[in-house]
């Protein structure tokens, strides 16, 4: 998946932060939560689940992991 694909999703995370959509992505579940202004990516095979502030850092971890570089 391109970077502008995730940015955009991301992004239209936040732009619907008044509605609960997920994505899931290779084992993995992206969310946004309005009250902490933050994403958060749950791997779905063991529960652990990474916090991020900002667009930026999320689609930074979320290239990773697609394309298989690191863990998130």
């Amino acid at each position: 998946m391109k970077r502008s694909e995730i940015l955009n999703t991301l992004e239209n995370l936040v732009y619907f932060k008044d509605v609960e959509i997920t994505h899931t992505f290779n084992e993995h579940t992206i969310t946004y939560c309005k009250n902490n202004k933050a994403f958060y990516v749950r791997d779905n095979q063991n529960g652990d689940v990474s916090a991020y502030p900002d667009i930026d850092s999320c689609a930074i971890a979320l290239c990773d992991l697609l394309n298989n570089k690191s863990q998130v």
